[in-house]
């Protein structure tokens, strides 16, 4: 099980600002930032599975 956004357009939009904003991404400093930025914005998380690409 792995927590999943609600909003994925909104959770793009941030792990791209992390992605500029931190040399190393993913990283567990940029994850964090992310998850709080995404949370700041009005951001939800579900508990599911993951989807299949």
């Amino acid at each position: 099980m792995a927590n999943i956004a609600n909003n994925a357009a909104l959770w793009n939009k941030v792990k791209a600002m992390a992605r500029a904003k931190f040399d190393v991404y993913p990283s567990a400093y940029a994850n964090g930032w992310a998850a709080k930025e995404y949370k700041k914005r009005g951001g939800t998380w579900r508990r599911g599975k993951k989807p299949q690409a």
